[in-house]
Order: C-alpha cells, then structure tokens, then sequence
C-alpha cells in the first residue's frame, strides 16, 4: 500500500515538471529565444545574424560592446606620445597582424607607421604594446630588482607589440645585447607578432648587436615584411 502511495506522489511530481517543462517549449514556426530576454525569435536567419538575441538586445549589446572599446582605447593611447597621435598611416588596417621590421633615416615615419596598426588594432579591441627600446634597456640596467617581471612582461606580450628605436642605444654593450637576444629569440620561437622600427637595417643590426638578432627578426618578419622607409611623405596622406 506504501509503495502505491509513494508511486503516485512521484507520478504527480514527474507530471507537474513535464508541464513546467511544456511551458517553455517554442511555438510552432519560431526558431529560438533571446539569450538576455527570452523574447521567441522567428527565423534561423535572425536567430543566428544576432548571435542568439533578439534585435533590441543585440542592440544594446552591440552599445555596450562600442562603449567598451573606445574606453580600451582611450587608456592604451595614454602610452603613446603626442607626435604620434597627429597622423594616421591609412593602410594599417592591411598589416594588422603582420610582424614587421620597418627602418631608414629619422622622419621618415617609420614610428607613425607602426603605432598606426597599434592604434587600429586597439580601436576593435585587439592587444598590443608600445616600448621604446633605449628606455627599456635603460630601465632594466637600473632597476635588476625588477629585471626578471619587467622582461616576462615583454617577451609575453599579449597580441602585437611595437619596439621602437631598436638598436639605437647611445652605447652598446652586453647588456643590450643580452635584452635583444631575449627578446628577438622569445618572440621569434613562439611567432608573436612584433614590430621593430630602427634607424639600422638588419645587416647594420647583425653589426651592431648581434647576427643571431637579425636573424631571428628575419625569420619572423620575412623579406616581404622588412620595410625600407627613404622619404617623410611615406607616413602616408
């Protein structure tokens, strides 16, 4: 007698979750519901152009999502100096995940160049760093306190990272040449988009530094990607 008992209370909850779970099966014709609102969307083709959402929602999101990036960017150009924010190479968009090594003469635009895919790339929320080489090298020889995190944090640079002025340091010695191996070997070995500009090229760079340096850059950028900058105007219009 228990057990019929016991067997009709489990019936009539089993009942009750099949008609809790009835309540949210779809209509008939409609294709999904909106992952925020649960509002029924109607077709495939507008379940799936809106990422699961219905349109006010994708909307909102999509608000949201803009409001975020001109935030992220506004807080990476902070890092950038002024000069390089005055103009905008057109093409970055083209390079914006190419690993470059850009050199030649003093204003010739090679920084403008390279900051210019930085900036592109954080406008649609992608990461990258700038480092101005002589900085860092100096940075590293008086603090060693704080060598080991400072050169982690440049080598695993997350997305695309900008060196600026590599090579040119007022006086070369085996601590420079210790950081550009470190570096130049890390990113090459894991193929991490970098960005060198400098006043030397590679031949000048296997001189002055190291030929395991230039070489390893080579290897990364690739002879396509090893720009010769001659003119100012070459920042682009």
């Amino acid at each position: 007698m228990k057990n019929i008992k016991k067997k009709k209370r489990l019936d009539s909850i089993s009942s009750k979750i099949i008609k809790n779970a009835m309540g949210r099966i779809l209509p008939n014709g409609a294709y999904g519901r909106c992952g925020e609102c649960h509002k029924i969307i109607e077709t495939e083709k507008e379940y799936e152009s809106t990422n699961g959402l219905c349109k006010n929602c994708y909307k909102k999101a999509q608000e949201r999502l803009k409001k975020e990036m001109e935030s992220h960017y506004r807080r990476m150009i902070k890092g950038l100096p002024e000069e390089y924010l005055k103009f905008w190479w057109k093409p970055a968009h083209k390079d914006m995940h190419k690993s470059m090594f850009i050199y030649g003469e003093t204003n010739t635009g090679k920084t403008i160049h390279a900051t210019s895919i930085l900036r592109y790339r954080w406008k649609i929320g992608l990461p990258g760093k700038f480092i101005n080489f002589p900085e860092l090298v100096d940075n590293l020889r008086h603090n060693y306190r704080d060598y080991h995190y400072t050169m982690m944090n440049v080598i695993n640079c997350e997305g695309c990272l900008v060196l600026d002025e590599f090579g040119g340091v007022v006086e070369t010695n085996e601590h420079t040449i210790k950081v550009a191996n470190i570096i130049s070997n890390h990113r090459s070995a894991k193929k991490l988009q970098t960005i060198y500009t400098s006043n030397w090229s590679p031949e000048e760079i296997a001189e002055l530094l190291d030929p395991r340096v230039a070489s390893r850059i080579v290897r990364l950028c690739r002879s396509d990607n090893i720009i010769r900058k001659t003119k100012v105007y070459d920042i682009g219009e």
